[in-house]
């Protein structure tokens, strides 16, 4: 069998621009992952939350509160994943060897991680949801024509359902869809490490 044909040029673009996007999202997961972590050691992680949260920050404290039990293991998860995929995008970019692989691996962790977050976390998602609407509707000073606070509040907790849901599928379908092409052998060519440059002949010493 012959070798794969060569990327285009514009498919050579949307690949490293993946890859570029992948590194991005590792290194956010893992920042958001560590303030986590960060604010479970302090002591103010113990105290009860605030039963009216009043500022959008108020309301992360009092779900990383409420649902510490299942948000520390997967903070720690998140941590752990996010390191092994921004390792893998920058070995992959700088085509070093086993950078690949490794990217391709931590695609389809992330996914399954993905998953597992959204299953287990219906709970929190809908605290969130319920406590974002209900702020939003505190804040607003003029109503739209012909609404009521209330309708308002429900488009807004309609608005963060959906919001939640295409995060989640577009998470999962991005980083399926680049484990898949990281599998396609015209990539792999595309992506393999560089030769080591050859070093130049020893100049013969005349006289």
């Amino acid at each position: 069998m012959g070798s794969p044909a060569p990327l285009r040029p514009r498919s050579r673009w949307l690949l490293r621009a993946a890859l570029v996007l992948a590194w991005v999202v590792g290194f956010g997961g893992g920042y958001a992952s560590c303030g986590s972590l960060a604010y479970y050691r302090t002591p103010q992680a113990l105290a009860p939350s605030s039963p009216n949260p009043t500022t959008f920050e108020d309301i992360a404290v009092a779900a990383r509160t409420k649902f510490r039990s299942t948000r520390l293991p997967l903070s720690i998860a998140w941590l752990l994943v996010s390191a092994v995929l921004v390792l893998g995008a920058a070995r992959t970019l700088a085509r070093r060897p086993g950078g690949l692989s490794l990217l391709r691996q931590a695609c389809v962790v992330v996914s399954l991680l993905s998953a597992l977050d959204f299953a287990v976390s219906g709970p929190e998602r809908a605290f969130l949801v319920e406590q974002l609407a209900l702020l939003r509707a505190r804040q607003l000073d003029k109503l739209p024509p012909d609404m009521t606070r209330e309708a308002f509040t429900q488009t807004a907790r309609a608005a963060g359902r959906v919001g939640i849901a295409l995060r989640f599928f577009a998470e999962v379908a991005f980083f399926s869809a680049l484990a898949m092409a990281l599998g396609r052998k015209a990539v792999a060519t595309e992506l393999a490490p560089r030769e080591p440059a050859p070093l130049p002949p020893p100049e013969d010493d005349e006289g």
